[in-house]
């Protein structure tokens, strides 16, 4: 597993497809009640990521897959964001780090 950060960006490559990791996130969400708010499919789509919290599940021109969210400590910096605001977005790194492997 490769981890890059970049401008408070992580991404972790992984060699499972794009629609096996955003199962397993989906599923990982709904056992712990964490609300999905939409799945957009930006394939061929330029895509942004910023509040609230997003994971960009993408495949490189290697057609290797990559799975992108901002830092929470960056998220954290940049909006201000309170201790108990920034204690509850900070599971996703481990969410992310299970989905990949």
């Amino acid at each position: 597993m490769e981890l890059q950060k970049a401008n408070g960006l992580i991404t972790h490559a992984s060699q499972h497809t794009v629609d096996e990791i955003v199962a397993s996130l989906s599923a990982m969400f709904r056992a712990k009640s964490i609300t999905l708010f939409a799945l957009i499919d930006h394939s061929g789509e330029a895509s942004a990521i910023d509040l609230p919290l997003k994971i960009l599940v993408w495949e490189d021109e290697g057609g290797q897959v990559q799975v992108t969210y901002n830092s929470p400590a960056y998220l954290g910096a940049r909006h201000q964001l309170p201790d108990d605001l920034l204690k509850n977005i900070s599971g996703i790194e481990v969410l992310v780090a299970h989905a990949v492997q």
